[in-house]
């Protein structure tokens, strides 16, 4: 869970700038530019997806939450012991 919880912090980041640009900066020429792609980057890297090998965010968090068995044994290879529902 603290895993899942540190895989979002990218993605939050983003939009927190994002946010931050939109509501109390300047919206024309490069600032406008770095809070709109901000928040695209950060709301696509939330999207689970796998490309040439990697895992987004998104995908990483539904890996550490999941019970399906695939992604208890991809947890058990990364971690070395199963993880437990609390």
């Amino acid at each position: 869970e603290d895993l899942a919880i540190s895989a979002l912090g990218g993605p939050a980041a983003n939009l927190l700038l994002a946010t931050a640009i939109f509501a109390f900066g300047p919206l024309s020429g490069l600032w406008g530019d770095l809070a709109v792609w901000s928040c695209f980057i950060g709301l696509v890297n939330l999207v689970p997806m796998r490309l040439n090998g990697q895992t987004s965010d998104g995908g990483l968090v539904i890996r550490l939450l999941s019970s399906r068995p695939r992604d208890v044994e991809w947890r058990t290879q990364v971690f070395g012991a199963p993880s437990y529902d609390r």
